[in-house]
């Protein structure tokens, strides 16, 4: 079953805490430059954002959060601004990685809300930032994007 193999993937002393479909961005295809965005299955649990081809579909990769503090994880960044005519919605997080920087986009603004919340608290964990200081800039970056 592939809901069983997709669990078995998460370590038995990692929380389970979220799940849902955000849109992912590819990295920059080689021939024309474009990176596509890929509706995925994600996983959040307390030590890494693993993402699915589906709900009940393969494991795509995997982004260790362990090494990222809450100033990783942007809401509506600005250098990943809705252009063409992708699915993907206005509503982006970036997470930046040691190695990488993801872009994720949610259906509706209340959904980035909630996953960039979560996403904060597992950077926070063990590092003793403050999560209220990611939620103002979360709040001047959508109204500087509405303008």
């Amino acid at each position: 079953n592939n809901i069983v193999q997709m669990y078995a993937t998460i370590d038995a002393d990692e929380l389970k805490v979220r799940t849902g479909m955000l849109y992912k961005k590819g990295k920059r295809g080689l021939v024309f430059g474009r990176a596509n965005w890929k509706p995925r299955f994600f996983v959040l649990t307390s030590k890494a954002l693993r993402y699915y081809a589906s709900a009940t579909g393969s494991l795509k990769g995997v982004v260790d959060l362990t090494a990222c503090g809450p100033h990783d994880i942007q809401a509506m960044p600005q250098d990943c601004p809705k252009t063409g005519t992708s699915s993907a919605s206005i509503w982006r997080i970036a997470i930046q990685t040691p190695t990488r920087r993801f872009f994720l986009a949610a259906q509706t603004s209340h959904d980035m809300d909630a996953w960039v919340h979560d996403l904060v608290e597992v950077a926070t964990h063990g590092l003793g930032c403050r999560v209220e200081e990611v939620e103002h800039d979360i709040t001047v970056r959508r109204r500087h994007a509405m303008r």
